[in-house]
């Protein structure tokens, strides 16, 4: 009896185990292929903010009409110059900066 119970607690742990390693290799996305693995980036929001400051400040020279918003995307940091003043015609910069090297992927302006 005692031999059938050390023989049945051996095989409950075996299998706990089994399933802790298939887990722990799998991770959180199942087994699912072909998803790309987050990164964190290498350029911060404050960074990415300064990127795009330094250009927005030689085109628009004053930047104090406008929010500035800074967010991070699948193909990089968005980086946003939106009027302050809702009613006002126009608008700002609009930035695509890579997360990885700061370079200024993309930049768009409006007047």
């Amino acid at each position: 009896m005692m031999k059938y119970i050390m023989i049945t607690f051996a095989a409950v742990v075996f299998v706990f185990l089994s399933v802790l390693v298939y887990l722990a290799i799998s991770g959180p996305s199942g087994g699912q292929s072909g998803q790309p693995l987050p990164r964190t980036p290498r350029i911060t929001e404050t960074r990415a903010r300064e990127i795009a400051q330094d250009d927005a400040k030689r085109v628009y020279r004053d930047l104090s009409m406008y929010e500035v918003k800074a967010t991070l995307q699948e193909d990089g940091w968005h980086v946003d110059y939106e009027l302050a003043n809702k009613s006002s015609q126009g608008g700002g910069p609009h930035y695509l900066i890579d997360p990885n090297d700061g370079t200024l992927v993309k930049k768009e302006y409006e007047q």
